[in-house]
């Protein structure tokens, strides 16, 4: 959406880029930790089970998964993206905003409170279902007029710098 909206070189198209990197990252330490619970199973170390299991899944600690609730909000800067392109109707740049708002929000809060943590699962079930509303409409939609903006052309060689040396 980001390359799409023409944002690429706007601020908040490289904090969703950002925002995307970080979760990218968590959801693969996510899954080593899956992986190596599994494995220590299989192979029968009980301790690295354990330690792994509850930084995946404890008992009140999920620390992996509170994480996700306190890293960069996705959703806030591509609201922004999507406010300053014509790529969606501006009512999805202001629920992405909202919800970018409210995962802040709830994501600190879920640090000291169960209730908050449920929530913020729910929270997520609604990003995931914006997520789902916004590729049907870039499917549905036509492409605006204006795309990505074309990538700068080189100055042909020996104009426009001031270190070319001239022609004797």
């Amino acid at each position: 959406m980001v390359y799409l909206a023409g944002a690429t070189t706007r601020l908040a198209g490289w904090v969703t880029l950002l925002a995307s990197a970080v979760i990218l990252t968590l959801s693969l330490i996510d899954a080593a930790f899956t992986i190596s619970a599994a494995e220590a199973v299989i192979h029968g170390h009980a301790v690295i089970a354990s330690v792994s299991f509850d930084l995946i899944d404890g008992p009140g600690n999920d620390a992996v998964g509170r994480v996700f609730l306190i890293a960069p909000p996705l959703l806030l800067p591509l609201g922004a993206v999507v406010l300053g392109s014509r790529l969606l109707p501006r009512a999805f740049g202001h629920t992405a905003v909202a919800f970018g708002v409210a995962s802040i929000i709830l994501g600190l809060a879920a640090l000291f409170s169960a209730t908050a943590f449920s929530l913020a699962i729910i929270l997520i079930i609604a990003e995931s279902a914006w997520v789902l509303a916004a590729a049907g409409a870039l499917v549905i939609s036509p492409r605006p007029a204006s795309g990505p903006p074309a990538p700068a052309q080189p100055l042909p060689q020996g104009t426009g710098s001031r270190t070319s040396a001239s022609p004797p």
